[in-house]
């Protein structure tokens, strides 16, 4: 078994989270999976969440992108795959073999075949719409766990340092930085900042276009808007 987690021996709860694996997995036996290769005789409860696999997966028999056996009682959830899988037993065991295993919010590229969970294309993952997905939708940078920037980050990352992903009502998607700046700082910043700004609530609505930056916020209820590229608090 060749993965991050070779195999298990014996019970216990086991929890994976926020481990991503982009390195080649090579097996010359059963059971090579990306993150967990095999849970023995599925005694050890595993839950995985915000995991993700992108290198080549190969085994004899038995492989899949996150796990070749993650046993019957495991749990997982936000995670997703764009892994090659060499030796897999079908397409709709390829994300995990499992027994009674539940998958929750999981992902694996379109183009590799696998039917188990939900496919992503290539552009989803690019544009922004893959890290949305994962994120649940949520936009808050202290409760989400993948980030994006748009335009340099291929796919998500767990660097909080890039930006948070967003969606426009009309279905497309930007970012925002992932820190938030009181209203009174934003509008002290430089004037080589642009002086029509457009306003929009965290789900992407328009709340006010083209106005100013010294009018940009006033009079708004209290709460989290996106000005720009920054997620500005009005308290």
């Amino acid at each position: 078994y060749t993965a991050l987690v070779g195999c298990s021996l014996g019970s216990g709860e086991v929890l994976i989270q926020n481990v991503g694996n982009e390195g080649n997995v090579t097996s010359t036996g059963v059971n090579a999976g990306g993150i967990i290769g095999c849970c023995m005789g599925s005694t050890c409860h595993f839950t995985l969440e915000n995991c993700y696999t992108t290198g080549r997966i190969e085994g004899l028999q038995e492989s899949a992108a996150i796990s070749g056996w993650v046993g019957s009682n495991a749990v997982v959830n936000n995670c997703w795959t764009t892994s090659e899988v060499i030796g897999i037993q079908s397409y709709d065991l390829y994300f995990a073999r499992r027994g009674s295993a539940t998958f929750t919010n999981c992902y694996c590229l379109t183009s590799l075949g696998g039917t188990q969970v939900t496919a992503f294309t290539e552009e989803q993952m690019i544009n922004g719409e893959l890290t949305y997905m994962l994120n649940e939708e949520k936009t808050d940078p202290e409760t989400i766990v993948w980030f994006q920037t748009i335009g340099q980050d291929s796919h998500p990352v767990f660097d909080k340092s890039h930006n948070v992903v967003c969606k426009n009502e009309d279905g497309t998607f930007y970012n925002v930085e992932s820190g938030i700046v009181d209203a009174v700082e934003m509008l002290a910043e430089e004037t080589d900042k642009p002086a029509f700004v457009n306003v929009y609530d965290l789900q992407g609505r328009l709340v006010r276009s083209n106005v100013s930056r010294k009018a940009s916020l006033q009079d708004l209820p209290r709460g989290l808007y996106v000005v720009g590229r920054k997620k500005v608090l009005v308290k």
